[in-house]
């Protein structure tokens, strides 16, 4: 194995190489990854690797490739081919090592050729056949984190600004809100942030279907007859089925249930 140091930059989100840190490893020598080519935009922090190694494998390489494949089925599901990964452990054993994961899609080579490494994607009939086979590959141990730039840094700004107004409104005013909505007979639930849901919003909502479609009808109702007072006369609620979909072809209220005000 021919190793040459190159500068080749790639980038990975910061979560993401937390996950890899944390769960990846653990069954893993050799990570499986989509890189980036550029840096993206990430509040949690962007990771950068420029210190890549093109490798080289030669034809001295590929006898000893073979014999890990022969005769086993633990690196390819035919129990004749070999998969980049299992290369690199062999080679490079107590290494933690990144690679794109579009190069360990197909074997590497077959027991079955004597002198060239040999591809063969998918279920295609063509098979690539070179005397070596080349490779880019990345330590983890050299990853560094970006600096934030400036769009990350406003954003972390207009998010903390946010934190602040959503601490301040649980605190004040959520259970007034659903106190109120308690007393008009509609029950409702409340969703702190760190849900998946909704971005880490806090919010509120209905409990269900019934209690959803009951609020949609008395705010539609008081709506309407806030306008209608103007006019002198009112309407009244429709009669709809507790668990009835609601949407624009529900009747608003009936022209029949009109009453003039004196």
């Amino acid at each position: 194995m021919q190793k040459t140091q190159i500068k080749k930059v790639i980038y990975l989100n910061k979560p993401d190489y937390d996950y890899i840190f944390k769960w990846e490893f653990q069954q893993n020598q050799v990570i499986k990854g989509y890189p980036k080519k550029t840096r993206g935009t990430c509040i949690q922090g962007v990771m950068k690797n420029e210190t890549c190694y093109h490798v080289v494998l030669n034809e001295y390489d590929l006898n000893f490739i073979k014999d890990m494949a022969k005769g086993t089925k633990t690196y390819g599901r035919d129990g004749k081919s070999i998969y980049l990964n299992k290369i690199i452990e062999y080679f490079m054993p107590n290494t933690k090592v990144y690679i794109d994961k579009h190069t360990c899609f197909y074997p590497v080579t077959t027991i079955y050729d004597r002198d060239k490494y040999s591809i063969t994607e998918g279920n295609s009939s063509e098979v690539f056949t070179e005397p070596t086979y080349e490779f880019d590959m990345w330590l983890m141990d050299t990853w560094l984190e970006c600096p934030k730039t400036k769009k990350e840094k406003e954003i972390i700004e207009t998010e903390e600004k946010r934190k602040s107004i959503e601490k301040l409104n649980v605190t004040c005013l959520k259970d007034t809100i659903m106190t109120v909505l308690k007393e008009a007979n509609i029950d409702t639930a409340f969703i702190p942030s760190h849900n998946s849901a909704h971005k880490d919003r806090a919010y509120i909502r209905a409990i269900d279907r019934r209690n959803w479609n009951k609020l949609i009808v008395t705010a539609v109702n008081y709506y309407i007859n806030d306008i209608a007072k103007q006019y002198g006369f009112k309407v009244n609620e429709p009669k709809i089925k507790a668990n009835a979909k609601i949407n624009e072809y529900t009747p608003m209220f009936f022209l029949d249930d009109i009453e003039i005000l004196k």
